[in-house]
């Protein structure tokens, strides 16, 4: 496909986030993993397969090409063409994915005492696990770890929020400790937190690509939501769909940490992209997850090795958040 694609347009595969990237100046495509989603320059589509990963191998189908017209003409004018997998794809068992974990496998402890009245609770989520990512033989700058970082990150927002009156943050999980997802979750669901801001680093095998992401949990591209009416949304739910009815503070609290990103940063921020995580799609409350840059940069390599740009990070998504405790809670109390 890469040798294929038109002067301007690159090709990226996200494997922290399972998210398949077209590239030009003015067009994007994100097709995502094992998902039937698909998000052109931005706006949400369907499409009837989804991608996969085999053997360190993607496989992309004929169907999704087909979406993609400015890019693979010769697919999109032909009329209902006969896709037939080869022998290969035909017989691949893709292993299940953790969304289809049963929800009755996590024991959640007890619940957190409520909080005092008027104090607002944040919970922050550093990496508890290393960065699945190799850097390239002729690397020799070491690499920064994202589990080190983003606890540093997380320290400093605590360190700052914590000035402030009324508010209480605590941090998903101690230095030196590892948690599974599902531990993890169980903490964060049963802490009493009024937000989760979850922090985590990337890479690319592209080299020049650069900047902090930050992602929310959207039913619109969640295939286990699609058929759910709202009126479902006040019964109980699966732990898979627990992020439903904190779409809109998850929204809102994105777009605050967005606003104060880009502010702050003189790096690509964003845009807010929606993607089937599995820490947010079972986090019970308004939740984002923040990719603070990434380490197959060579600059943001060695800005993540700074305390001032960690620093500068900590205040930034501090500022997002009490932008967002400004313009949600004080507003309903």
């Amino acid at each position: 496909i890469s040798k294929d694609l038109p002067s301007g347009w690159k090709i990226e595969w996200d494997d922290t986030f399972g998210i398949l990237r077209f590239t030009a100046e003015n067009s994007s495509y994100a097709l995502f993993l094992d998902k039937k989603t698909f998000l052109i320059d931005g706006e949400i589509n369907q499409a009837k397969e989804p991608i996969a990963k085999k053997d360190g191998k993607i496989f992309v189908p004929v169907s999704s090409l087909e979406l993609m017209k400015n890019l693979f003409r010769e697919v999109s004018l032909q009329e209902k063409p006969e896709i037939k997998p080869t022998p290969t794809a035909a017989q691949t068992q893709m292993p299940s994915l953790p969304e289809k974990t049963p929800s009755t496998v996590i024991q959640s402890p007890e619940p957190a005492p409520p909080a005092p009245s008027g104090v607002f609770r944040i919970m922050i989520d550093p990496a508890s696990e290393p960065l699945k990512w190799e850097a390239p033989r002729e690397s020799k700058a070491p690499l920064p770890k994202q589990e080190v970082v983003t606890l540093e990150i997380a320290l400093g927002i605590k360190k700052i929020l914590e000035q402030e009156k009324g508010v209480e943050v605590m941090i998903s999980n101690r230095k030196g400790e590892t948690l599974s997802p599902d531990e993890k979750i169980a903490r964060i669901n049963t802490s009493g937190a009024d937000v989760l801001v979850s922090l985590r680093l990337n890479a690319s095998r592209f080299e020049r690509l650069e900047g902090v992401d930050v992602y929310v949990c959207s039913d619109a591209i969640d295939p286990e939501a699609a058929d759910r009416k709202m009126r479902d949304v006040k019964s109980v739910l699966p732990l898979t769909l627990a992020y439903l009815p904190h779409q809109q503070g998850s929204l809102t609290l994105a777009d605050s940490l967005y606003l104060e990103l880009s502010s702050a940063l003189s790096c690509r921020v964003g845009p807010i992209t929606p993607a089937p995580l599995y820490l947010l799609k079972r986090t019970a409350k308004p939740a984002v997850l923040v990719s603070c840059g990434y380490v197959s940069n060579p600059r943001e390599t060695s800005l993540l090795t700074k305390d001032a740009y960690l620093e500068t990070l900590a205040r930034a998504i501090a500022n997002g958040i009490l932008r967002y405790k400004n313009q949600v809670i004080n507003k309903n109390s």
